[in-house]
């Protein structure tokens, strides 16, 4: 087996990789190659549209993951899934630098199942103490035994991999939406004050951009935009059905200045609200 305490000192960049070659046809799953990382600042890799689907442990440090431009933060027991067919890049911190176990895999059955578990939009998932799972697959890599029955043993594996991950991948989306529930409770109710994202941050005890990528992934739009869609809301329904004057109904949706509120609903609705009660009555 191979050992996931590792104490990462100054080192230079060293791998322990691991080919399965040899199998009699072309299964549905196969292991192309398989180890462990001891990276330093010069470790960089770059697929475009990838052949393969990366699975990756990240033992200790840090380090940039990218798919198709997308950028995310892996850091120590983190796991990150780099789908077949999309373009991969990732590289680690020189400061922290990554000691990780991986698996380059093909076949049909590993995006089968990165979509049957429900993680075909995950890229990392973070806290997910399942290295001893990667253990297991590069300790068959290493033993260089029959390929077929390598292939078989390491494909029921990453099934199990797929699995755990599903269940903390699926429990981390639960909590986003409540979070993002949460936050958009409060904006209906205090709609009428004065937007601060450092107060949605808090309710939920996240980073602002965290915050906003939370709520932005939940509803599609940041909280801002949510706030002002409502304000702007119940401003239409006052100009409709009410003859408040323009400046009360900016004061009632929580604009305390009648022109800047005038402006944004021209900007937003290509008409003054003056012009929008005229064309609603």
């Amino acid at each position: 087996m191979c050992d996931l305490s590792v104490k990462v000192e100054e080192m230079s960049m060293r791998e322990d990789i691991y080919s399965v070659y040899g199998f009699n046809r072309d299964p549905v799953f196969h292991v192309m190659m398989a180890g462990i990382s001891y990276c330093d600042a010069s470790y960089y890799i770059n697929r475009k549209n990838s052949p393969i689907t990366c699975i990756e442990y990240i033992i200790e440090g840090s380090g940039t993951v990218m798919l198709d431009g997308k950028k995310f933060r892996a850091k120590k027991g983190d796991v990150y899934i780099l789908g077949e067919g999309h373009d991969q890049e990732y590289y680690s911190d020189a400061e922290e630098p990554w000691v990780k176990i991986w698996m380059n895999l093909g076949g049909s059955l590993c995006g089968a199942l990165i979509n049957e578990y429900g993680l075909e939009n995950a890229v990392v998932i973070e806290n997910a103490p399942l290295g001893e799972y990667w253990e297991r697959a590069v300790a068959l890599c290493k033993e260089g035994g029959d390929a077929d029955e390598t292939n078989r043993r390491i494909a029921v594996i990453f099934h199990e991999i797929m699995q755990k991950l599903s269940r903390i991948y699926n429990k981390e989306e639960d909590i986003k939406q409540s979070e993002a529930a949460v936050m958009k409770n409060y904006i209906d109710k205090n709609y009428w004050k004065e937007f601060d994202i450092g107060e949605l941050a808090k309710l939920i005890y996240k980073s602002n951009s965290q915050t906003i990528r939370i709520f932005k992934k939940a509803y599609g739009q940041t909280p801002y935009d949510y706030f002002l869609e409502q304000r702007f809301k119940l401003s239409k329904e006052l100009l409709r059905n009410t003859n408040m004057l323009i400046k009360e109904i900016a004061y009632q949706v929580g604009f305390q200045d009648e022109h800047y509120f005038s402006g944004l609903f021209k900007k937003r609705f290509n008409m003054s609200p003056r012009e929008y009660r005229r064309k609603n009555d």
